[in-house]
Order: structure tokens, then C-alpha cells, then sequence
């Protein structure tokens, strides 16, 4: 996850000045020389490296489970018990990760995706 942030991060702050041009306008960022269309091509694969990395570890599945349990769509109690079901799911992986094959160890992304994965079947069925 860390390889994932990190160099997005340093893309994003490599590319700061061209990001700059963008905030111009399209128009007024080509005529100063810049590459609109590639530029929003790769920012995009910055950016969905950063999201994937991050989501592998966090699990995206949370904020969905909570808002089925809670009935409400509201944010303001959406957002802290997505924190605390999150952190509990986690912990859980993680033990669970730890503890079910004896002395090997899995990662905690394969967990999370042994359970994500049926999920989001789920919903999109």
C-alpha cells in the first residue's frame, strides 16, 4: 500500500506546476504548453494506483454494510460508524488472518477480499 501512495504522491507533486496550468482551463493550459489530454490520462492511472492501493487494505465494503444496518443514508452517522465498524473489521481480519492457518501468515488483503468480493456480487445483483 505504501509503494502505491508514496509514488502517486510524488507524481502528484512532480507534476505540481502542470496541475497549476490545468486549474486555467484546458484551453489556456495547451496554449501554454501543456498536454491536456495525456496529462488527464496519466493522473488518472495516478490516481486509480492510489485508490486501488489504498482500498486493498482498507476494504471499500464498510461504508455499504453500515448503511444497510443503520437504515439511513445520513452522513453524519454514516461517516463515524464507518470508522468503527472499519477498525473492528479490521481487527478482525487481521486475527483472522493470523490465526487460521497456524504458522502461516496471510495477508490482510486476501481476507478482506475473501469476504469484499461475494459482497459487492451482492450489490450488483
Amino acid at each position: 500500500m505504501g509503494v502505491g501512495v508514496l509514488s502517486g504522491c510524488i507524481c502528484f507533486t512532480w507534476k505540481s506546476g502542470t496541475f497549476n496550468l490545468m486549474m486555467m482551463g484546458d484551453e489556456d493550459a495547451a496554449a501554454m504548453g501543456a498536454d491536456v489530454k495525456n496529462f488527464r490520462r496519466w493522473m488518472f492511472v495516478v490516481c486509480a494506483t492510489i485508490v486501488a492501493s489504498l482500498v486493498s487494505v482498507v476494504g471499500l465494503m464498510v461504508p455499504h454494510i453500515v448503511r444497510l444496518l443503520s437504515g439511513t443514508s445520513n452522513n453524519k452517522v454514516i461517516i463515524p460508524l464507518s470508522a468503527i465498524f472499519g477498525a473492528t473489521y479490521l481487527i478482525w481480519a487481521d486475527a483472522a488472518a493470523r490465526g487460521l492457518f497456524g504458522a502461516a501468515e496471510l495477508p490482510l488483503g486476501i481476507i478482506t477480499a475473501f469476504v469484499g468480493t461475494p459482497f459487492f456480487f451482492y450489490l450488483m445483483a
